[in-house]
C-alpha cells in the first residue's frame, strides 16, 4: 500500500536495470483529506512491523522448542543429563507463555486490527489508535521477555550443551522497541 503521490520503480534483473515513474492518484469516489489518508497509512505501517515481528518471535520459539524437546535424546548417555534436561524443560515452559499469551495473542489482534482498516478510508479514531497500541506495547514485553531468556537461560543452558558438544540452541536478534515503530502523532 502507498498513499497517493509520484513514485520512482526500478527493475533490476543482473546487470540491467530499467527505471520508471509512476503516479498514484486517489480514488475519486473516496473523500477523505490527505492528511487523513497518511495517519491511516502511518498506522498501518505499524500494524504491518508488528505483525512480522510477532510472526517472527513465534517462529523463532517454535525453533527454541523444537530444540528442546531433543535434548533429552541428545544427552541420554552423558553425566549431567539430567540438569541439562531439567534446565531444557525449565526454558521451554518460559517460552510456552511468551509464544501463546505474547506473540499469539498480538499477532491475532494486530491481524484483526489490521483487517479493519480495509474497509474504509478514514482517520484512525483514538479507539482505533488504542487498539493498536495496546497489542504493540504487549508486543514490546514480549521481545524484552525473550532478550530477558536469552541472556539467562539460554546462555546457561547453551554452555551445558556446549560442555556436552552438543550444538547450541538457535538465535535470534530481536528487533529494538519499539517493535511496532513510534507512534505517530494524529493530526
Amino acid at each position: 500500500m502507498v498513499l497517493p503521490g509520484t513514485y520512482t520503480l526500478t527493475l533490476t534483473v543482473g546487470r540491467h536495470s530499467s527505471t520508471q515513474p509512476l503516479t498514484i492518484v486517489p480514488d475519486p469516489r473516496v473523500h477523505v483529506p490527505a492528511p487523513a489518508l497518511a495517519s491511516q497509512f502511518r498506522l498501518q505501517q505499524r500494524m504491518v512491523a508488528g505483525l512480522t515481528v510477532s510472526y517472527l518471535g513465534v517462529t523463532y520459539i517454535q525453533q527454541l522448542r523444537d530444540a528442546l524437546a531433543r535434548v533429552p535424546d541428545q544427552t541420554r548417555t552423558i553425566a549431567a543429563a539430567e540438569q541439562i534436561a531439567g534446565a531444557a524443560k525449565a526454558l521451554d515452559g518460559a517460552l510456552a507463555s511468551l509464544a501463546s499469551a505474547g506473540f499469539g495473542i498480538v499477532h491475532r489482534d494486530l491481524g484483526r486490527r489490521y483487517s479493519d482498516q480495509f474497509i474504509a478510508d478514514a482517520m484512525p479514531t483514538p479507539s482505533v489508535i488504542a487498539g493498536v497500541d495496546g497489542p504493540c506495547q504487549q508486543l514490546d514485553a514480549t521481545v524484552d521477555g525473550v532478550r530477558k531468556l536469552q541472556a539467562t537461560s539460554m546462555v546457561e543452558l547453551n554452555r551445558m550443551l556446549a560442555r556436552a558438544g552438543i550444538a547450541e540452541l538457535p538465535s535470534w536478534s530481536p528487533p529494538a522497541a519499539p517493535a511496532c515503530g513510534r507512534p505517530a502523532m494524529i493530526r
